[in-house]
């Protein structure tokens, strides 16, 4: 059963209004949320011919929150949606209040020394997923100063749930195969560019995120996703030089970029039961990149971690809850703490290779972040980790 219906359940026999936790960063976060119709694209994964039609959700600076309140982490139709599609009839909601603010007005922090537009970074979700299901790591990023995202592709994400009402469910997109994940990463490569398109020429488009007033730079970008996100992060970066730097977070690669690697800044992070040891399709990719690189890997963590369901089951099981299931799935780190891991290191790797700062964190193990290992080289000219020829 899905993670988010669970915590449904459990949030509901308690009575509970869940809350993210707060951002990391020094900025205030406003969120809205854009329909991306892309009439130049047919829907090669759609049950019948229509156009390529995204949903983005888009994080942001504000500086103050005068007028606008929080905005819901998951839209109600999200777990109507779950309900129905696992045959229960209980009417559960999950309410879950993020620490973003909605449609308030973009501006970077006060304290910011720079006049020009922040940097972007586009986020792929997870097989299955939506951009909802990671938004405490949106929300930290974008606290960080980044314009941040997220993308939901039709068919492939499990649901969405467009401004007009319809509805995109999944359908066509298997992961079963080599062959059938490469060409879902392929669709997402190009669903990640089109959004590169419509905010860097199309200012009607653009001028929809509340205080941008005409098109964006988007000659550097930052992209990154978890699971197949992560793997299409790396896909997107091989295919469009305006990917300038990325990062994967736990997802096998697939395709060509296997055997290509990247030529720009990548990072990889982990969870502590994956790495080059065990997925070649990392030792193959980290031997074939050539450019700046780093891996780490976060103790008590696993694939699920990445989400935000991780620190939603923490609040549940504090407020005295039981989620039948759920704790092998989710690791041993505290929720909240993984938040702040990820959006640490991806902020700071992001800093470094879009904004030329040096961040410390990245330099090695420290008593800050004692969950963090840290993979190199040099511990792979060790014999840890095979090199790849």
């Amino acid at each position: 059963m899905h993670l988010l219906l669970l915590l449904a359940f459990a949030s509901q026999a308690l009575s509970l209004n869940l809350t993210l936790p707060n951002p990391i960063g020094p900025s205030l976060v406003g969120r809205t949320s854009i329909e991306l119709l892309d009439t130049s694209r047919l829907d090669p994964l759609a049950p019948d011919v229509r156009y390529r039609d995204l949903m983005l959700s888009i994080f942001y600076p504000i500086q103050h929150t005068r007028r606008y309140h929080l905005a819901p982490a998951f839209v109600p139709a999200y777990a109507t949606y779950l309900e129905t599609s696992l045959g229960l009839s209980s009417n559960i909601t999950l309410t879950v209040t993020s620490a973003a603010y909605a449609n308030a007005y973009l501006h970077p922090n006060s304290n910011s020394t720079s006049t020009s537009q922040p940097n972007i970074l586009l986020f792929s979700p997870g097989h299955g997923n939506s951009y909802q299901d990671y938004t405490a790591t949106l929300t930290n990023l974008a606290s960080q100063g980044y314009i941040v995202v997220g993308v939901d592709h039709p068919f492939d994400t499990s649901f969405i749930l467009y401004p007009d009402n319809r509805t995109a469910i999944a359908t066509n997109s298997s992961t079963d195969t080599a062959a059938g994940a490469a060409r879902t990463v392929d669709i997402r490569v190009a669903d990640l560019r089109a959004v590169l398109d419509f905010l860097g020429t199309n200012a009607t488009f653009a001028k929809q995120i509340p205080g941008v007033h005409g098109t964006l730079d988007v000659s550097s970008v930052g992209v990154f996703g978890h699971s197949l996100g992560g793997a299409a992060s790396a896909s997107a970066m091989a295919t469009d030089a305006r990917f300038a730097c990325g990062s994967n977070l736990d997802g096998t690669f697939w395709g060509s970029v296997v055997g290509t690697g990247v030529e720009r800044p990548f990072f990889l992070m982990s969870s502590a039961v994956h790495n080059q040891s065990n997925d070649d399709s990392w030792k193959w990719f980290w031997g074939n990149s050539t450019g700046e690189k780093l891996e780490v890997g976060i103790e008590g963590s696993v694939h699920a971690t990445f989400t935000d369901f991780a620190v939603l089951y923490d609040d549940v099981v504090a407020a005295g809850g039981s989620v039948p299931g759920v704790a092998g799935t989710l690791g041993t780190i505290q929720g909240a703490r993984m938040l702040e891991v990820v959006g640490e290191f991806a902020g700071a790797w992001f800093d470094g290779c879009l904004q030329g700062k040096r961040e410390v964190v990245l330099d090695g193990p420290s008593e800050a972040w004692p969950e963090v290992e840290f993979w190199d080289l040099g511990r792979m000219n060790e014999g840890l980790i095979e090199t790849p020829n």
